[in-house]
């Protein structure tokens, strides 16, 4: 088949997150077996080479730049991109036919206009649901310490009046009428989507909650592919021998709705117990002068890892943590962390209930809880071996590459009935 495959970044760190490392993971996955991948993104520095970066839109920087015209062209390319119409068109014509199209994330920097030129030109269009921004202009659904769910999928304009957007009236206004541009006026994305595919069952709860059609939502969890040995300890990190498994570990976004303050706060009752926290994100400098105030010797912030520092940092962690605030619409970091046979401890909230065991969830933000988890997870490692091993076995048996293959290929051909 010839894929195009379409999302805002053209790597995979910093603000591309999970979906960056996904949309890669994808197209070698498909490549692997046969395809061929023509990507579409946003020309930017940390791009990884393309030939197809001729095509890419001009980089569009979501930030305030105080130049009044400047900052306007912004916000119109946020409604409507003539250039990534006009570029699109172009690399359809110079390297299609292509038999389907798969959008990820494309809200700003593309903007929904490429999407009726993909109709236009008959290409049957599935989006993968990465994020909450088909239903919320408040794309990961958190709010000043809460979850914020309130106007999903309808009354944009409340956004403004609660500043759902960066704490900014100007922000929360703007991305309200883009919501109401979209959605309301245009309908661009119903019209136009001929399959969503959600990563969850909680995403596809929330999209049919918001009035999308559930039989154009098809369920395709996250894949990670598990390889090499697992390696266990013996006894318990609180001993202090510097071998494996003797630390926990967070890794990802360093954001106020990941939980990290919450982590923080627990590690303060955990001094005998290490944690590294891997990542960055707006608030590292801030969780850095948390741990510097509270004199927590015990937790270290790390910064960016490649995939391979990141892998080894797993593998010798005692425990994984992630203590969510949002609704996480999957948990890659957890699925990752099974798939090299580790125990996860993870928030009870969107769809990290579907990867985890009950055993290993905490309610969100509860920092007692989290603590008492963790000293009993410290003093029991056989519980901790044992469910290391199962996670394992579920990515294996679930999310391994083969089974993504082939529910993606079952979304691909699904327009071929």
């Amino acid at each position: 088949m010839n894929v195009l495959m379409v999302n805002k970044f053209y790597f995979e760190s910093g603000e591309a997150g999970g979906v960056g490392r996904y949309f890669f993971e994808l197209t070698k996955l498909l490549e692997e077996n046969g395809h061929t991948i023509v990507p579409f993104a946003m020309k930017h520095s940390k791009n990884l080479p393309s030939v197809f970066e001729k095509y890419f839109v001009s980089e569009v920087k979501t930030k305030p730049s105080w130049n009044l015209w400047q900052d306007l062209k912004t916000v119109g390319r946020f409604f409507w991109s003539l250039e990534a119409r006009r570029k699109l068109k172009k690399l359809i014509k110079e390297n299609g036919p292509f038999d389907v199209a798969h959008i990820h994330n494309i809200y700003h920097q593309i903007s929904p206009s490429i999407l009726p030129v993909l109709k236009k030109k008959k290409i049957p269009v599935v989006m993968t649901v990465h994020d909450y921004k088909l239903i919320s202009p408040n794309y990961n659904l958190y709010l000043r310490g809460k979850i914020y769910d309130k106007i999903c999928g309808s009354k944009f304009g409340r956004c403004f009046f609660d500043r759902c957007i960066n704490n900014s009236f100007t922000e929360s206004l703007i991305c309200s009428l883009e919501m109401w541009f979209h959605h309301r006026v245009l309908d661009i994305y119903r019209k136009n989507i001929d399959l969503f595919i959600a990563p969850s069952i909680f995403v596809k709860e929330k999209l049919i909650a918001a009035g999308y059609d559930r039989n154009k939502i098809k369920i395709v969890p996250h894949f990670c592919n598990p390889s090499g040995p697992i390696e266990y300890r013996t006894t318990s990190p609180s001993k202090g021998e510097d071998s494996v498994g003797n630390y926990l570990l967070y890794f990802g976004r360093v954001s106020e709705e990941k939980g990290i303050g919450v982590l923080i706060e627990a590690m303060k009752q955990l001094p005998e117990l290490k944690l590294k926290i891997a990542g960055e994100g707006p608030e590292f400098r801030h969780y850095g002068l948390l741990i510097t105030n509270y004199q927590l010797q015990n937790t270290q912030l790390l910064g960016h890892k490649n995939i391979a520092e990141l892998q080894n940092l797993i593998k010798g962690a005692y425990l994984i943590i992630v203590p969510s605030l949002s609704p996480e619409t999957f948990g890659l970091s957890a699925l990752e962390s099974m798939a090299q046979g580790k125990c996860v401890v993870a928030s009870d909230i969107g769809a990290l209930p579907e990867l985890i065991d009950n055993n290993f969830l905490f309610s969100p933000g509860n920092v007692f809880e989290l603590v008492e988890l963790i000293k009993k997870l410290t003093n029991d490692v056989n519980s901790v071996i044992e469910n290391g091993e199962e996670n394992r076995k579920k990515v294996e048996q679930l999310y391994d590459k083969g089974s993504h293959y082939t529910k993606i290929l079952g979304v691909y051909n699904y327009f071929d009935k």
